[in-house]
């Protein structure tokens, strides 16, 4: 993994309306994340993740419980919270069809992590999400992990790095510290792998440019390839990740340095 520390509260990726003034989805994240630092995600269906099966675009439900999806990891190791509470957020700020709106707040002893992942998200939705988010201004930490629907969307690498930008640039100017994730390379066509090297090679560059912390995913997960199966950590779609694939991701995302780098409280 290659990374930078100095990072503050997380932040996955969704599609939520602007807001102005204090909405209800800001009361919600007052009430349930207290005192606490704020960690907000912003991503695709692999950080929604526990869509209930049948419930989601696809009928599966990915293949992975809320206790076993990559935050939730994250949350126990950097907290040391045995369990973790899971709260709803309602009402949710955006009326999309893909957003699954429960249990989207994780909430720790001394860590509240919101999950804003959106099933199909591209980058340039996590930007209109980020800039529309409540939870923007609570943010210590933001994580980026998109990109694949970039590629299945056929998206140019300019067009979705210069989302990426706008995004990093939104971040500095609150204070938050990013941590961006590549695209994993892994859905069986050579097309896909070979956008996701040139998407990754031109995110990778960003990150090192800026001194933002970069994951390298693709290396993370060859690490924790099963010897028998190629794709040991995706679903059956080459695209989702298995409980053992979520592990994997979380065990390269170095929260723990970001929060303890970030430079402001959570009331900031």
């Amino acid at each position: 993994m290659n990374g930078a520390t100095g990072l503050p509260v997380i932040a996955v990726l969704c599609l939520l309306l602007t807001c102005s003034g204090c909405t209800s989805s800001d009361r919600m994240t007052q009430e349930l994340a207290g005192e606490r630092l704020v960690a907000v995600a912003y991503g695709d269906s692999n950080t929604q993740a526990w869509a209930p099966s049948g419930t989601g675009p696809f009928p599966t439900g990915w293949g992975v419980g809320r206790e076993e999806q990559y935050l939730a990891i994250l949350l126990r190791r950097a907290d040391a919270a045995e369990d973790v509470r899971f709260e709803d957020l309602e009402p949710w700020p955006v009326e999309d069809p893909r957003s699954v709106r429960d249990d989207r707040v994780l909430v720790g002893d001394d860590l509240a992590l919101v999950n804003a992942g959106v099933a199909s998200a591209t980058l340039r939705d996590v930007l209109a999400l980020e800039r529309a988010t409540p939870f923007m201004s609570r943010a210590r930490v933001l994580i980026v992990f998109c990109g694949t629907n970039d590629i299945l969307q056929a998206r140019t690498v300019a067009a979705s790095m210069g989302d990426l930008r706008e995004i990093l640039d939104d971040a500095a100017g609150v204070g938050a510290v990013p941590i961006v994730c590549s695209v994993p390379p892994y859905n069986g066509s050579p097309e896909f792998v070979a956008a996701a090297g040139a998407l990754n090679n031109a995110i990778r560059s960003e990150c090192r440019r800026r001194g933002v912390a970069f994951v390298n995913l693709g290396r993370v997960l060859d690490k924790n390839r099963d010897e028998v199966n190629d794709f040991p950590l995706d679903g059956t779609d080459m695209l989702h990740f298995s409980a053992e694939g979520h592990e994997a991701i979380a065990s390269a995302i170095p929260l723990e340095e970001a929060i303890a780098a970030s430079t402001r409280g959570p009331e900031q």
